[in-house]
């Protein structure tokens, strides 16, 4: 397959993981397959709170992270192993697909070298048409030392 990568990226808040299920949803009306994960957050009070790993084939989700004022396992995020290894699986197995999903890349990967590492790989290696990764402003870098070639669509507020 003639892979392509695009990365959506945005400060925090802007709306990367709401215009991924945006995309997600036209793909699927394409009549595309599609594959990966996206990771709906929640709201309270315009604050984000916690958020799932959603798995796009089925739409099953799990609550992956949750905001805590005594720090976690990156920054303030406590974060479930458990559901971390469920996405990398998830990712494991999404190829071949015509629209792979990653959502998201971050300091987690890229500085712990934990969460969804799967994603490097399959970048990489993976039978996809397209592929979505959201990467944080702050991780472009990094992420282009593993995926040099790529475009960018950044979502401004």
């Amino acid at each position: 397959m003639n892979q392509k990568v695009t990365v959506i990226t945005g400060r925090r808040g802007a709306g990367k993981s709401r215009y991924c299920l945006e995309l997600l949803d036209r793909s699927e009306r394409l009549g595309l397959k599609c594959g990966g994960i996206i990771s709906p957050a929640v709201y309270n009070s315009g604050v984000k709170t916690a958020f799932f790993t959603m798995d796009v084939v089925t739409k099953e989700q799990r609550l992956c992270g949750v905001h805590t004022e005594n720090g976690g396992t990156i920054g303030a995020w406590k974060m479930d192993p458990a559901v971390l290894q469920w996405g990398n699986r998830l990712l494991e197995s999404s190829c071949p697909c015509d629209c792979l999903f990653v959502d998201e890349l971050g300091p987690l990967e890229f500085i712990k070298h934990q969460g969804y590492i799967e994603a490097f790989e399959l970048l990489r290696n993976g039978a996809y048409g397209k592929a979505c990764v959201v990467v944080r402003p702050e991780c472009i870098d990094a992420f282009r030392t593993i995926i040099p070639d790529f475009d960018v669509y950044s979502i401004e507020v």
